[in-house]
């Protein structure tokens, strides 16, 4: 019975050992995503201050006799903004600069009795964007808006006369 009991301590003994000088190996593994993360944010954000963004109306005309797969076709012009690095090259720019695929909004308002279509882009895409809606609809008509449309909705929902009206932005 000793000689269970003795091998047993000399076992305890002996993780407590390696338990002691060891025990910051799994700290690494399992603060790796935590700080990653926090890494990979600050950098986003560094980044994205840099940007410069802009608002478009598109104004169509009263009248469209395309198809809807016109509008299909202006989409997949359009999805050639994104960045087509790949390689050591994009895990540099994604982890180092921040950099993230440039992103367009494309907003409806519908506001007394109006449509308005909105898009927000990298100003740099601006010319892409034109010559994709362009490219099918030549008739078009798109401005650059200076001040943010947002200012002008009011937020308290419901209003003064009961009406729920519904806000999607992103």
């Amino acid at each position: 019975m000793d000689t269970i009991y003795i091998l047993n301590y000399e076992i305890t003994e002996y993780l407590i050992l390696v338990i002691k000088n060891w025990y910051w190996l799994p700290l690494p593994f399992l603060l790796w995503p935590f700080f990653s993360g926090a890494w990979l944010w600050w950098r986003r954000e560094k980044w994205e201050a840099k940007q410069k963004y802009i608002f478009l109306e598109i104004i169509p005309p009263k009248e469209i006799m395309k198809p809807l797969a016109a509008m299909e076709h202006v989409f997949t012009n359009i999805w050639s903004i994104h960045s087509g690095i790949i390689g050591w090259k994009k895990i540099f720019k994604k982890w180092w600069d921040g950099k993230k695929n440039a992103r367009f909004h494309i907003k409806i308002l519908h506001e007394n009795g109006q449509t308005r279509f909105f898009l927000r882009l990298h100003r740099k895409n601006i010319d892409i964007v034109r010559s994709a809606f362009y490219a099918q609809y030549p008739e078009l008509e798109i401005r650059e808006i200076l001040e943010d449309y947002t200012q002008k909705m009011d937020w308290n929902l419901p209003d003064k006369n009961g009406t729920l009206t519904a806000w999607i932005l992103f």
